[in-house]
């Protein structure tokens, strides 16, 4: 998790959760079992947390890239 400091909006907060490859985001998630009523109390509660929310997906390419010890072979 990381909080923008430079060239960014104040307090903006960047989390980013690293990925085999992009096959592993089509499995299952820990909201996948909610119930719709489940879901809508908590998209209701995130509404109260955060102004917005984006999803991306980035590549990263092993031999070009720096200081990320977990993506080492």
């Amino acid at each position: 998790m990381f909080e923008t400091s430079k060239g960014g909006p104040t307090g903006e907060v960047w989390l980013t959760v690293p990925q085999a490859d992009f096959s592993a985001l089509d499995g299952p998630g820990p909201i996948r079992s909610l119930s719709p009523n489940e879901g809508a109390r908590m998209a209701a509660a995130g509404a109260e947390l955060f102004e917005t929310w984006d999803t991306s997906a980035t590549s990263v390419v092993q031999d070009l890239s720096y200081g990320l010890p977990s993506l080492q072979r």
